[in-house]
């Protein structure tokens, strides 16, 4: 039966996917910018400042991917970048209006809210992410206080 195949759009999880995508006949992956690891994309200057990255383009993961690209669903992606420099390093610190804890309560509501794909017919979901993440999420979603 068809999977809906998602993933946070950092090259390793891509990378992980990637085989599961293959082996399931018609399925895509959908690169999911709301999926990526606490902190963000950034890195940090020799003076300790962090500073945001921009993230691939659409056009950069098919070039990335080229094996898949027919099969990346890239709709979730900015074509100015997945992250956006201006961000910087994603507040990790637990407790009211922390950053991680905002996107992961939205990303739990949109996973809720999920319904069958209307083209593959799939309601079942495949997430390929990260431990931080997933550890919150599935504890928002099971209402169940995580660190």
């Amino acid at each position: 039966r068809p999977v809906k195949l998602l993933c946070s759009p950092l090259h390793r999880t891509i990378e992980t996917a990637t085989p599961l995508l293959k082996a399931i006949e018609g399925s895509t992956l959908k690169v999911l910018p709301m999926l990526h690891e606490g902190g963000g994309l950034y890195h940090t200057t020799k003076d300790g400042v962090d500073v945001g990255e921009r993230g691939r383009t659409p056009s950069e993961f098919k070039e990335s991917f080229a094996d898949i690209a027919d099969r990346l669903d890239l709709s979730e992606c900015p074509e100015e970048g997945w992250y956006g420099v201006k961000k910087g390093k994603e507040d990790e610190e637990s407790g009211e209006g922390c950053e991680f804890d905002t996107r992961v309560k939205k990303l739990a509501h949109w996973i809720r809210h999920q319904v069958p794909d209307i083209e593959t017919g799939a309601s079942d979901y495949i997430i390929v992410g990260h431990g931080a993440l997933f550890d919150k999420l599935v504890g928002e979603l099971l209402g169940v206080r995580t660190r």
